[in-house]
């Protein structure tokens, strides 16, 4: 009977695994290496549970195919006393790896992007190598359940609460005349392989699944449902900056009132040459359109020489090659808005303004590297 159970884990594992990724960014920031070490025990127990502790330490390579799901193989020590007796086992498994909390909450901010709760199943084998006794392989199965907090983009720490479930030949393999299955407590740090734009760090799904998923062609419904998922996150990302766009037009109507009342009568000087630097280009962070709060100043200048020279200028917003069309087209088009936005709220009048977008159809760095592609996720400025 438990021999059927075991295989029917495997076959739901299996059924469980994840379609391949699409290679829309690099392979490695795929990947993630997760060390860990704790204490581990068997239930049941002929007598105290912790007189039966002993050391657990593993590590362990995990693929993340998506903010939702990914692999890890595993290796894990576990050692355990029965009596006098003291036993140890070295297992090696593949596990299904599920993000509850993005699976629960795709809209997460703040510091709640920070922290994650995974659950986890899989398959494996065991073996004793005590040279008392023997060596026996078995089989072994392990669920789970881990919380895990990223420190930085790179490293994150976590805790995880698992049970492992064995054969019935695992009573030959750890001297467990009482019950095959392993608990343990352990405690890891997670690496991350690659940059800041790591697929584990993507926590707001709308970011991952405009970027990444292509609707299917012959699926009417779920192309609308793409569609709205689009302009909700365009939504969320505008209510961030509401009260500080607020704030700003408030300040520049004080301003235009004060020049109003000290105006003299005099005849309107001569607009001064452009100083201000319109060739400077104003990148932005991977699948967003919030302006970086470095380029204030530069935009602050932009918006006074603009206001002294009347000029009339076209805020061309791009994208990187990552994604499809129509999401790059309404990424570039919201990123030149969002600038336009900021120097109407300076006291700039619309009318000098015109914002355009060019998706990725004019690239200055090479899409290949994450380098190149930082480049070309900027908005420029053309002078009419």
């Amino acid at each position: 009977m438990k021999i059927k159970i075991f295989i029917v884990g495997v076959v739901s594992l299996l059924i469980a695994m994840p379609a391949v990724a699409q290679e829309t960014i690099p392979t490695y920031q795929y990947w993630s290496i997760n060390v860990n070490g704790g204490f581990s025990g068997y239930l049941p127990s002929g007598h105290s549970f912790l007189k039966d502790l002993g050391p657990s330490f593993g590590l362990g390579v995990e693929w993340t195919a998506n903010p939702l799901w990914g692999l890890s193989l595993d290796y894990q020590y576990f050692g355990f006393y029965n009596n006098k007796d003291y036993g140890h086992t070295n297992e090696f498994t593949l596990s299904g790896q599920f993000n509850i909390s993005n699976m629960v909450a795709k809209y997460r901010h703040g510091s709640w992007q920070k922290f994650n709760t995974y659950g986890h199943i899989g398959v494996g084998g065991a073996i004793s190598l005590d040279p008392n006794k023997s060596n026996e392989v078995c089989g072994v199965m392990p669920i789970g359940i881990r919380f895990e907090y990223n420190v930085s983009p790179l490293l994150a720490l976590n805790m995880n609460f698992e049970g492992r479930w064995h054969t019935n030949r695992f009573r030959d393999v750890a001297f467990n005349p009482n019950g095959v299955a392993i608990f343990g407590i352990t405690a890891g740090i997670r690496i991350k392989l690659g940059t800041r734009n790591h697929i584990r760090n993507v926590c707001s799904l709308c970011d991952y699944e405009a970027a990444f998923i292509k609707p299917s062609a012959d699926d009417e419904a779920l192309k609308r449902l793409q569609c709205l998922l689009d302009d909700t996150c365009d939504e969320v990302a505008k209510s961030k900056s509401a009260v500080e766009d607020a704030n700003r037009q408030i300040d520049a109507l004080k301003r235009e009132i004060d020049n109003l009342k000290t105006r003299e009568e005099t005849p309107a000087p001569k607009p001064e040459p452009v100083t201000v630097n319109y060739s400077k280009t104003i990148t932005f962070d991977f699948a967003m359109a919030v302006l970086n709060h470095c380029f204030y100043p530069y935009l602050d200048e932009v918006a006074t020489e603009m206001i002294s020279t009347k000029a009339h200028v076209m805020v061309v917003g791009h994208a990187d090659a990552i994604g499809d069309s129509s999401s790059k087209m309404r990424l570039s088009l919201n990123r030149a808005n969002a600038v336009v936005s900021y120097l109407a709220g300076k006291g700039v009048d619309r009318r000098q303004l015109t914002a355009k977008g060019m998706s990725d159809t004019q690239p200055i760095g090479d899409n290949k590297t994450e380098e190149g592609r930082q480049q070309n996720r900027r908005v420029e400025f053309v002078i009419q």
